[in-house]
């Protein structure tokens, strides 16, 4: 919603990869009549991963927009052997070192699952943004209780931020 009016669905799903025996995440948007005029019905962005004990391990990721211009889609493949990701991201050719848990856009949600699952302090996470590599930043906040359609459940607060960002950035 935005200012009151709908601005459509955003449909997550976590399903295993048939190619392996990892998973799939990807989110397909279903704009409202007016949000088509900035969302393409045929949006798709999808990561695929492996679930490892050292937590989630990207192997590749898609973004696309849904539209025929191709400067906002990106796709990656994670080299770990060679420690390099490489690719396309925001109209040109992408080929990055690969830091220590680094994730992308899609793997990132699953990572911070996986993470808080196990026990493991998020601290920062490398995360591939648009064609550079990003720090963000996870601080414990503290727990609420929430109501839900599951009944009231207890919750972990975390806000993030950008490694290096001035003062005037989005705190997530």
């Amino acid at each position: 919603n935005f200012k009151g009016m709908s601005g459509g669905e955003l449909v997550l799903s976590l399903k295993p990869d048939p190619a392996s025996d990892g998973w799939i995440y990807e989110t397909h948007a279903k704009p409202s009549f007016l949000a088509r005029l900035v969302v393409s019905a045929n949006s798709t962005e999808r990561g695929w991963f492996d679930l490892t004990p050292e937590g989630v391990k990207p192997k590749r990721y898609l973004l696309e927009d849904g539209t025929r211009e191709t400067k906002r889609d990106a796709e990656l493949q994670y080299d770990w052997a060679a420690g390099r990701v490489r690719g396309s991201a925001r109209g040109g050719p992408l080929d990055l070192p690969l830091e220590p848990r680094a994730q992308d856009a899609m793997s990132i949600r699953a990572a911070l699952i996986a993470d808080l699952q196990a026990g493991r302090e998020l601290g920062t996470i490398p995360m591939v943004d648009g064609r550079e590599l990003k720090h963000y930043v996870y601080r414990r906040e503290g727990t609420a209780r929430i109501p839900t359609a599951l009944g009231e459940l207890e919750t972990v607060i975390y806000t993030s931020t950008r490694r290096g960002a001035d003062s005037r950035a989005r705190t997530w």
